[in-house]
């Protein structure tokens, strides 16, 4: 069953990647109009994330904030289809890094970072930011379900230059690549794989779980962190920019980077809200009530 949905994916990213933008783009508030109105797809929860994250908007700023969020969801599924049949040299001129001088100097250093990132615009199109320097690009992700589908999205992403590990080769990984400069990237606002590891932290005003990944490597081997901000120019056009959060994370407390990003990401997000992944349920896990000490 999973290769028949695999072969429908295939056929569909095969017409549909030929497209021009302007088409898809058609195609996008098509499609906006059907999630919102027709289907309501995660309707209910985008507006309980809304509601929750801002409760001091009225009924109808959260209803704006969605019905612009669906645009930017929308816009990042065709963008994505496009990236099948889309040349590195073109995806370059339409997402670009601004401040390719701090990846240089790393990489003349020889200095390891992590970069961390949220569903914030295209996050998939960052891929590209491994053409714009010369430091190798490693980024930790979370399989798909379907292995066929996986490996193939992983095949056109990797030919823009970065290395896909992952999650459970992480720690492999960094041993791996101890010994030469390397940026490794984490999506880093999704809910943990293990919940018995998660790293709590206020997000928008509320207990939220936070993976371990980043902040235990970062501690680790005391990689300096950075966050990687994402902004949509226009439909088509994104830029990236790498903002430090600290140079060394050997030194700090325990929650201390993972609220550092967080608040980061926060930030970003009260900016324009519509940009972040509204349909994701971040709040399905409640904190464990504090063990008392004997």
């Amino acid at each position: 069953m999973a290769y028949i949905g695999y072969l429908f994916f295939r056929a569909a990213v095969f017409f549909l990647s030929r497209l021009p933008f302007a088409v898809l783009y058609v195609l996008s508030d098509i499609l906006r109009v059907l999630f919102y109105y027709v289907t309501g797809y995660r309707k209910k929860v985008v507006f309980d994330n809304l509601r929750r994250c801002f409760p001091e908007k009225t009924e109808a700023e959260i209803a704006g904030i969605a019905w612009k969020f669906y645009r930017n969801f929308c816009d990042i599924l065709v963008e994505n289809i496009k990236i099948f049949n889309l040349s590195p040299d073109e995806l370059s001129r339409r997402c670009r890094l601004l401040n390719t001088g701090t990846a240089e100097n790393l990489y003349q250093n020889g200095q390891s970072i992590i970069a961390v990132t949220g569903h914030y615009c295209n996050w998939e199109w960052c891929a590209v930011i491994s053409r714009s320097v010369k430091i190798k690009i490693i980024t930790i992700y979370r399989p798909l379900a379907n292995a066929h589908i996986n490996q193939y999205g992983l095949q056109s992403r990797m030919a823009y230059g970065m290395l896909f590990v992952p999650n459970h080769q992480t720690s492999a990984t960094f041993e791996q690549y101890k010994n030469q400069p390397a940026v490794y990237t984490f999506l880093a606002d999704q809910n943990p794989g293990k919940m018995s590891k998660a790293i709590w932290t206020t997000f928008f005003n509320q207990p939220t779980a936070c993976p371990v990944g980043p902040e235990k490597h970062a501690m680790l081997h005391n990689y300096p962190v950075y966050y990687l901000y994402l902004q949509r120019v226009k439909r088509g056009y994104y830029t990236m920019e790498l903002i430090k959060l600290t140079d060394t994370p050997a030194t700090t407390q325990p929650g201390e980077i993972t609220a550092a990003y967080m608040h980061t990401l926060e930030n970003i997000i009260k900016q324009k809200p519509e940009n972040w992944l509204w349909t994701h349920r971040r709040w399905k896990h409640q904190k464990p009530p504090q063990t008392p000490p004997d």
